[in-house]
C-alpha cells in the first residue's frame, strides 16, 4: 500500500465541515468551513458535494494532496454515487488513496479509537454504531430528521419550540422556555415565521439547543424532561446497535461525539444513567477525539480499518 507525505482528513456534517491537514513530520492544521447542504442520495446532489469538498481544498490551499479522507454525514454504500464522486475528487488528488466513509464510522475511529465498541453521535441529527474487531457492525436511527434523529440537536430544539408555543396557547404545561423563545404579543407568529423561512430549518431549531440546556441547569422541569428524553432515545439506539452487532453487554464500551452531546454536559449526564439502566454492564467513556481526528485515523491505518458497507476506500 503505497504511503504519503502530506494528507487531508475532512468531517462534512450537517452543521459545517472541518478539514484537517496531515504531514509526516507530524504538524496539522484544522479549517472549518460552512456545511455542504446536499447529502450523497443522487447524481446531481453527488456533483453538488464534490464541488463543495473541491471548494474547501483549494481554500486550505492543499487541491493537490497526495491522500484524502471524507467522513459522510449522510453516507450511503452506493458503489455508483461514490465513485462518481471519487471521480471528481481525483482532480484533487490524482493518484494516491481517497477514502469516503460513513461519519458514524469516523466517530467511532474518533471517539474509542478501534473497535469493540459503541458510538453515540449526536449533532444536528443522531445515530448509534456499534462495531466488533471481526468486522461485523450495526447502526441504529439516523434516519433524518423526518424519520428519526431522535436525541439530536435538531430533536432537542424542535422539542423546545413546540414547548414553548404549546405552553403559550395553554396546550401544554407552563415552562421558562416560552418567555425565552417568545417575546412580545407577536413572539409565537415570529418564532414560527423565523423557523419556516430559515434557509434550513433543521439547522435552526438545533441552533435553540443552547437554550433548552439552560432552562434544564436552571430547573425548569419541561426543559429538563426534553434532555431526559432525548438522552433515552440515544441510549435505546446505543443498545440496538450493540445487541445487532452482537456485542456482549458486560463488556460494551460506549462513548460519544457530536456538538450536541459535547456542548451539553447534562445531556451526557443523563444519556450516561440511562445506558447504566438499559446497558448495566457497559463502560460509558470519554472520547478520546473526535470525527476528524477519526478520519485521520482511517487514512493512516486504511488497511485495517477500511470495512464494507462503512468505507469506499479507492487506493
Amino acid at each position: 500500500m503505497a504511503t504519503f507525505q502530506a494528507g487531508i482528513a475532512i468531517d462534512v456534517g450537517q452543521s459545517s465541515t472541518k478539514l484537517l491537514t496531515i504531514e509526516r513530520s507530524g504538524t496539522s492544521q484544522s479549517i472549518r468551513f460552512a456545511p455542504a447542504g446536499v447529502a450523497l442520495v443522487g447524481t446531481t446532489e453527488t456533483d453538488t458535494l464534490a464541488n463543495h469538498l473541491l471548494k474547501c481544498l483549494n481554500k486550505a490551499d492543499r487541491s493537490r494532496a497526495e491522500a484524502l479522507t471524507i467522513g459522510l454525514s449522510g453516507y450511503r454504500d452506493d458503489r455508483a454515487l461514490l465513485k462518481q464522486l471519487v471521480a471528481h475528487l481525483r482532480k484533487a488528488v490524482p493518484d494516491g488513496p481517497i477514502i469516503v466513509a460513513d461519519d458514524a464510522w469516523t466517530g467511532l475511529l474518533g471517539a474509542i479509537g478501534k473497535p469493540p465498541g459503541v458510538v453515540v453521535t449526536s449533532g444536528t441529527g443522531a445515530v448509534a454504531l456499534a462495531a466488533t474487531t471481526n468486522g461485523r457492525w450495526a447502526k441504529a436511527d439516523g434516519r433524518g430528521h423526518l424519520l428519526g434523529d431522535t436525541g439530536s440537536g435538531f430533536w432537542i430544539g424542535s422539542s423546545g419550540a413546540r414547548a414553548a408555543l404549546e405552553a403559550l396557547d395553554g396546550s401544554g404545561p407552563p415552562t421558562s422556555l416560552a418567555e425565552a423563545l417568545v417575546e412580545g404579543p407577536d413572539g409565537a407568529d415570529e418564532l414560527i415565521r423565523s423557523i419556516y423561512s430559515a434557509k434550513s430549518p433543521v439547522a435552526a431549531l438545533a441552533s435553540l439547543v443552547p437554550v433548552v440546556a439552560a432552562h434544564a441547569q436552571a430547573g425548569d422541569s419541561v426543559a429538563t424532561q426534553i434532555l431526559s428524553n432525548a438522552a433515552t432515545g440515544l441510549a435505546l439506539s446505543a443498545r440496538a446497535a450493540a445487541a445487532n452487532a452482537g456485542l456482549p453487554v458486560d463488556a460494551t464500551r460506549v462513548s460519544y461525539v457530536g456538538g450536541t452531546l459535547k456542548g451539553v454536559p447534562l445531556l451526557v449526564e443523563f444519556t450516561n444513567l440511562a445506558l447504566q439502566k438499559l446497558l448495566p454492564g457497559c463502560h460509558m467513556i470519554a472520547p478520546q477525539g473526535s470525527p476528524l481526528s477519526g478520519a485521520a485515523r482511517l487514512l493512516r491505518e486504511r488497511a485495517s480499518l477500511c470495512v464494507a458497507g462503512l468505507t469506499h476506500c479507492d487506493d
